[in-house]
């Protein structure tokens, strides 16, 4: 059965403008590994006051998130 999951990340201060643009250098690749992984429903949001940034993701049956890390997408990113 599939998983929702949420987490919280903190970003450097001044760090939003880097996170934005490294997403979006490799979204369409960062997709692909993602759904691969059994990933799915990726959300993200900003809290700009804050610099938190606040997460969720569905996990399917047979995912492997904890092998994201090794991946050279998520390296670059």
């Amino acid at each position: 059965m599939p998983e929702r999951v949420a987490f919280r990340m903190s970003l450097d201060p001044g760090e939003v403008a880097v996170c934005e643009r490294r997403y979006n250098e490799v979204f369409p690749e960062l997709a692909k590994t993602l759904k691969d992984a059994e990933v799915s429903d990726y959300s993200i949001l900003l809290d700009p006051e804050t610099s938190h940034l606040f997460a969720t993701l569905t996990r399917g049956d047979h995912h492997t998130e904890a092998e994201l890390p090794k991946t050279e997408i998520l390296k670059r990113w």
